[in-house]
């Protein structure tokens, strides 16, 4: 079955912020700040510095979240890196999020700009190394109704998923290691016998790498709490029916967030003990997970923590050092201290802000 609704963490917030003071800036002028414009404790602002344009974010929030910004309207501005700007704010901070370069500095300038709030990172990069354990545990094997590219509602960007049909009350395990960024654990049906397009329990994790994990249709109760980190082979929840579902089973899906708020889901690998890993097809039976307490069924190096098996990997060369503000990696890009990585020909200094 498919998430009947959108996680929480995924729902974008938009504010459109047309250009103040700044909107009407004559040549001449050699910096101008525009006032904040705010929305959810997160604010935006521009400030001119000779010919450039910083769009700048100040957060006010108790929590990190990643914010989008979409310059929607540009006249007589270009900017100098690839839009829209992303970046991570961390509770109290201030950013420069990108620069815009005055085309044409006799003549004013104006923009339109709005701003969305995600809790993951729109630029997430899946780590393909990593290989997922069984996301059950018990004693039994389990198969899959559906797999990727299902026929009933894998499709589109949630093509990416599995269906383990199984009794109500089995376990479900952490595939994966990582902090539980949320946890919906409050209905007791499914929709599909209620007539009503009821949400689901399950629980979210994110990973180190960004992407995140949904275990679905879960069961009322659980062990699960936000905040908590977890490892691989933990017991997060038990499976149930809740939700969009026709009977008991575990929806599970590995995903990254996009700009616009929407979750792709991602194609991943499952741990055999080879370097390939396999992908569990419809119509197959697995054998459940390794508990991370171990026991008899877990085979040698199944409950490998994900630090150790990425020392085992050739280790990346190493950056050359240089301000954590303005430092230009191998790719030619300018890695700001933020979490912006722009391409452009501008000293690091200046686009990453001071």
């Amino acid at each position: 079955m498919h998430v009947a609704s959108p996680v929480n963490l995924l729902a974008a917030l938009l504010l459109a912020v047309t250009a103040g003071p700044l909107a009407d800036a004559k040549a001449g002028t050699t910096e101008q700040v525009s006032d904040w414009s705010c929305h959810e404790r997160v604010c935006l602002r521009t400030l001119r510095r000779g010919e450039f344009v910083t769009f700048q974010i100040q957060s006010r929030r108790k929590t990190p979240t990643w914010v989008v910004v979409e310059p929607t309207v540009l006249e007589n501005l270009r900017p100098l890196q690839p839009t829209p700007f992303a970046l991570r704010a961390e509770p109290g901070g201030r950013y420069d999020a990108g620069v815009a370069a005055i085309v044409d500095g006799r003549r004013a300038y104006s923009h339109e700009t709005s701003f969305s709030l995600l809790r993951g990172n729109p630029n997430a990069v899946h780590d393909d190394g990593w290989h997922y354990r069984m996301p059950f545990g018990g004693t039994s094997q389990r198969g899959i109704s559906q797999g990727y590219n299902g026929r009933f509602s894998h499709k589109g960007l949630g093509r990416y998923a599995l269906d383990f049909p199984m009794p109500w009350g089995t376990p479900i395990l952490a595939s994966r290691g990582g902090v539980i960024v949320e946890v919906i654990n409050d209905m007791v049906a499914s929709g599909t016998r209620t007539g009503e397009f009821e949400k689901d329990n399950r629980v979210v994790i994110e990973h180190r790498d960004g992407t995140f994990a949904i275990y679905a249709h879960l069961r009322h109760g659980g062990p699960a709490r936000v905040g908590q980190r977890v490892r691989q082979g933990d017991l997060i929840g038990l499976s149930g029916d809740t939700g969009f579902s026709t009977g008991p089973h575990l929806h599970f899906e590995v995903f990254k967030l996009r700009r616009d708020g929407k979750r792709k889901t991602i194609p991943v690998k499952f741990w055999n003990g080879t370097a390939r890993g396999f992908t569990p097809v419809a119509g197959l039976v697995y054998k459940p997970g390794c508990p991370s307490s171990g026991g008899s069924q877990c085979l040698p190096g199944e409950l490998a923590l994900e630090e150790e098996q990425r020392s085992a990997r050739p280790a990346a060369p190493a950056a050359a050092t240089a301000p954590a503000a303005s430092a230009r990696g191998a790719d030619g890009a300018c890695h700001c201290a933020n979490g912006a990585v722009l391409h452009v020909d501008l000293p690091c200094n200046l686009v990453c802000g001071r």
